[in-house]
């Protein structure tokens, strides 16, 4: 098959018809912003044996591709509109082809999303994606990882490690991984329901981020960002129960769970005497967020403290590519 056959056949029904797309006849999309709203972009790469392994599921690697790009956007409060691909194949395999496009029309729909262009290419080596995705927000109403505030709160949404156990498990690494943890590892989920609470809340969640690298990793880029210390506390963090098995066992120990990546989950930083306040209306909302520690004013960095107060080094503080 040849590139625009290619393109007809299996990418054009992603933009589903919108003129925005212009049935990609152009080199480019034209994308209007309505009044009051401002545009968010954001891009990332995946390529196969880095970010996924080159033999899962097609449909599940088109959803981690576009669920990492999606968690970039709701950081920044921002509404997810579309996005454009970048697909560069070894070779055209059309049923991985097949099932890599209805993974990503699954999540068009979950989302409420439309893809309005992008690139194929050729390349000698394995799979690699990239997706630029487009948000919208109010204008002027964009979080930042940057203002975060001395004594401030530190809100974690849903849980941390459960990919990186799942990760494991597929290497076996750790052995009995429970189901959960692999299915976090294959496809993401970004608390995107917290949406409507960023808006109400706005004037008391003052910074936001998410966590790819490893919880540590990035909280350290927020208070670099924001010049302020983070303590943290090793004794407030909650797991999953998938998660708190392998604890429990010794199988992972909470330094590789903080730092291990790949939980796509939110870091919020929030006005103290509202935090438990959104922590309330977010379970209302079916988002669990949790309190992990405060900012406070000093060098910047990240300090974690154990059960009995006493200071806990991290030889790694996350994942790096170089």
């Amino acid at each position: 098959m040849k590139e625009f056959d290619l393109i007809r056949s299996f990418f054009l029904p992603l933009a589903e018809g919108r003129a925005e797309a212009g049935d990609f006849v152009n080199d480019g999309a034209v994308l209007s912003v309505p009044d009051g709203k401002e545009l968010v972009v954001s891009s990332d790469t995946l390529n196969a044996d880095i970010h996924f392994f080159a033999d899962q599921p097609a449909a599940t690697i088109a959803k981690k591709a576009l669920r990492s790009n999606l968690s970039d956007i709701l950081s920044m409060g921002a509404r997810p509109y579309c996005y454009q691909l970048c697909l560069a194949l070894p070779e055209v395999d059309e049923p991985w082809l097949r099932a890599f496009t209805a993974g990503l029309a699954e999540d068009q729909k979950l989302y409420n999303l439309f893809c309005c262009g992008g690139d194929t290419t050729s390349i000698r080596g394995h799979v690699s994606i990239s997706i630029t995705m487009f948000g919208l927000v109010n204008k002027g109403g964009s979080l930042s990882r940057a203002k975060a505030r001395a004594g401030d709160a530190i809100l974690l949404s849903g849980s941390v490690g459960d990919a990186y156990c799942g990760l494991q498990g597929l290497r076996e690494v750790i052995s009995d991984v429970p189901e959960f943890c692999r299915a976090r590892y294959f496809v993401p989920e970004p608390p995107v329901a917290i949406l409507p609470l960023f808006e109400q809340q706005k004037a008391h969640i003052h910074a936001a981020m998410d966590i790819s690298d490893g919880l540590i990793a990035d909280l350290g880029h927020m208070a670099a960002a924001s010049n302020l210390r983070a303590i943290i506390s090793l004794g407030d963090i909650r797991y999953s129960a998938a998660v708190e098995q392998l604890l429990a066992c010794n199988s992972v120990s909470p330094h590789e769970l903080l730092s291990g990546g790949d939980d796509y989950q939110l870091l919020l930083s929030v006005a103290a005497d509202q935090a438990e306040t959104i922590i309330k209306l977010a379970h209302e909302k079916n988002i669990q967020l949790q309190k992990v520690g405060n900012f406070e004013a000093g060098a910047a960095g990240v300090q974690v403290m154990d059960e009995n107060g006493s200071p806990v080094t991290f030889n790694q503080a996350g994942w790096q590519h170089f």
